[in-house]
């Protein structure tokens, strides 16, 4: 049971670890005003993480269904759907964060400069969702070499 858990462990350790790091690189470089606005991206980015890792859980587990009973095309169909509702969702966030960008940052109490700085990375980050999510499925694919109509032999 311990073995099981073991990869979710690792990662949450690690993300940890990362956040140490870039909370004192932002720390040192654009001070307490920068590491609030940092504060208040990362509480807001969990919330839109979420609805990424709902749809690669979904999708996961019906590919598996899918590989299991060796359907070819609902692999692909499978495969079609997920992209489009992946840049469906990444157009809805961008949409979101641009529209209520300023309220959300708002609804923590950010003021002033923080507010501002926390805007600019709430931008920046609305435009990277959609190409980090894509680079990283494209990335993965790529280095397993796995092609959907290859997948399984019917």
């Amino acid at each position: 049971m311990v073995v099981l858990g073991s990869p979710t462990a690792l990662a949450n350790t690690l993300y940890s670890v990362r956040n140490i790091f870039l909370n004192s690189i932002t720390l040192a470089a654009g001070g307490a005003t920068a590491v609030a606005a940092l504060a208040v991206i990362n509480s807001v980015i969990g919330l839109f993480d979420a609805v990424n890792v709902g749809v690669g859980a979904v999708a996961l587990m019906l590919s598996s269904i899918y590989v299991g009973e060796k359907d070819r095309n609902a692999l692909n169909c499978l495969e079609k759907v997920s992209l489009k509702m992946g840049w469906l969702l990444a157009a809805i966030k961008i949409v979101i964060i641009f529209v209520f960008g300023k309220p959300i940052i708002a609804l923590f109490g950010v003021e002033g400069e923080a507010a501002v700085m926390a805007f600019s990375l709430f931008a920046i980050l609305a435009v990277n969702m959609p190409l980090n999510d894509v680079g990283k499925r494209d990335a993965i694919l790529e280095k397993l070499s796995f092609n959907v109509t290859k997948a399984i032999e019917i």
